[in-house]
């Protein structure tokens, strides 16, 4: 085991494996697309640019595979091997998981998507100051682009695509995410703070600034600390991997069902400004009740395994 002294250095070296790895296994994702699927760079660049996405689909799907595991999970790995003694205890990831914790993620989550849809609808109504316009402009731009690239890369016309997509969009960044943001980043920012607020919260605003999505930053951003509050409650990496992969995966379920039409597009309203009152108010009441809960059922699971 290497020997890294102080937060700053363990995140800058945590950080500079993502950008190596998730470049290196970018390109290698471009190289294997350009075998597997026949296809160019330079048509490859007309997918990420936006200008030409027709039948990229796949392709898409699968240079974002390769990468997603390069930028998260391998570095999170190699630097658990390096610099942390026993990473799998270190990053506290514990094998059993009750049905009744699961459940309890299922329930937060359910009661959260109205707070989630109204932070979204608040962001999206964010306005910057007129000697900001140009940067307002690219923003915009970015924002829209990145919004083209997403319903690519949820274009689901089968089951089968609907599986690729809850490996891609579900699993693969569920796991990758989690291990770098609170298995490392949370873990390392909280190392001699009495109490876990500021890795917290200090992960959560990287975890939301690193998707590069202006218009995304407040719902990300409190997802995050939701993911985050959860870990150190439970002391137990696959509390949070669960209740992201919940998150990702009902995007690609409900994208999918509106796609068949098995289900309708109002689903993305329940607690926007225009259904605010009445149902939005129930949600957000239930959802602080089982946060209570959640914090006293994990907090009791992990006291109960340090015993042990």
């Amino acid at each position: 085991m290497i020997q890294l002294k102080g937060k700053l250095a363990k995140l800058l070296v945590l950080f500079g494996l993502c950008l190596v790895f998730g470049g290196m296994f970018a390109m290698l994702g471009i190289e294997m697309a350009n075998v597997i699927f026949d296809v160019q760079i330079s048509a490859l660049s007309e997918i990420f640019t936006g200008t030409n996405t027709e039948g990229f689909s796949p392709i898409l799907k699968f240079i974002q595979g390769v990468q997603s595991i390069g930028l998260f999970i391998f570095p999170a790995i190699i630097f658990g091997w390096l610099f942390a003694q026993k990473s799998a205890l270190n990053l506290r990831i514990h094998p059993s998981i009750s049905i009744r914790s699961v459940l309890l993620l299922l329930l937060l989550f359910v009661s959260y998507l109205p707070i989630i849809n109204l932070t979204v609808e608040l962001n999206s109504m964010m306005k910057l100051p007129a000697f900001l316009s140009e940067l307002e402009a690219w923003m915009l731009a970015a924002e829209d682009n990145a919004e083209q690239l997403t319903l690519l890369l949820l274009k689901m016309d089968t089951p089968l695509d609907l599986a690729i997509n809850l490996l891609i969009v579900g699993v693969i960044p569920a796991l990758g995410e989690e291990l770098i943001f609170r298995g490392h980043v949370q873990r390392i920012l909280n190392i001699g703070k009495s109490n876990g607020h500021f890795g917290i919260w200090i992960s959560a605003i990287l975890f939301s600034a690193l998707h590069m999505q202006f218009y995304g930053f407040l719902p990300r951003l409190l997802l995050g600390a939701f993911f985050g509050y959860l870990f150190h409650w439970s002391k137990n990496l696959w509390i949070p991997i669960i209740a992201h992969f919940i998150n990702n995966a009902s995007a690609v379920v409900v994208t999918y069902l509106i796609g068949t039409a098995a289900m309708e597009e109002k689903v993305d309203t329940i607690g926007t400004t225009g259904n605010l009152p009445t149902l939005s108010l129930l949600f957000l009441t239930l959802f602080v009740v089982l946060l209570i809960f959640s914090r006293k059922h994990f907090i009791g699971i992990s006291q109960r395994a340090n015993d042990s």
